[in-house]
């Protein structure tokens, strides 16, 4: 019956029941964690660096399943570095464009109320032949760009916001 019961994973004290949460044992005093690997799911006893490894583990598991859908919703990895995130950029603002030229044969960039001013010299209407030839977005100058590929150009593509705009 004995082989029942949880044992501490550091000294195999047997425990008189098993622990939901981190606690010291009893025979040792170390400190025994309650942990379930990304493999298997099932709750057990570890020691301070087993439970270290298995939070590794359940760090890269999502890792890979944020790679995942990122490779599904935009056909690529996660962008690690600034010229895979300028890459997606470019790639994101072609697809947007394309979408508009469904539509309408103009776009219009906006920056937004928080837009640097070199996101805001380039907004207004631009023909999308022309918008796809030069591609000015995502702005390689925009302030915040700059600042680290984690962040996004302030500008983005739309539809002209009056008719006036749109001079078909």
């Amino acid at each position: 019956m004995s082989d029942l019961l949880p044992t501490c994973p550091y000294c195999c004290t047997a425990l008189p029941k098993m622990p939901t949460r981190k606690s010291r044992c009893p025979a040792c005093g170390l400190a025994i964690y309650v942990k379930a690997a990304p493999e298997d799911r099932i709750k057990r006893l570890v020691t301070e660096a087993e439970a270290t490894a298995i939070e590794q583990r359940w760090q890269a598991a999502y890792a890979a399943q944020r790679d995942e859908q990122h490779i599904q919703t935009f056909g690529v990895p996660v962008p690690r570095t600034g010229a895979q995130q300028r890459a997606l950029g470019r790639q994101i603002a072609r697809r947007d464009l394309l979408k508009l030229q469904s539509v309408s044969r103009y776009a219009e960039i906006s920056g937004g109320r928080d837009a640097c001013p070199s996101c805001r010299r380039l907004e207004g209407v631009w023909e999308i032949e022309q918008a796809l030839s030069v591609m000015p977005l995502p702005n390689e100058t925009c302030e915040r760009y700059q600042q680290g590929f984690q962040m996004h150009c302030c500008a983005f593509w739309g539809l002209p916001k009056a008719a006036s705009d749109d001079p078909r």
